[in-house]
């Protein structure tokens, strides 16, 4: 889970302003695509959905 809480942060933190995004008031979700005890490094594979505008 280290790894995405990393990548959360560098959404908010970098990618949204050096792409002139910001994220709006509805709510983000996460889309888990696997379960964690098939996979052969136990990683969780998710999409990250957070709902955007223009800044």
């Amino acid at each position: 889970m280290t790894e995405c809480f990393k990548t959360w942060n560098y959404i908010y933190d970098v990618w949204f302003e050096e792409n002139g995004y910001q994220p709006d008031s509805r709510n983000f979700f996460l889309s888990h695509l696997n379960d964690l005890k098939t996979h052969p490094e136990s990683f969780h594979i998710i999409d990250i959905y957070i709902p955007i505008k223009l800044l």
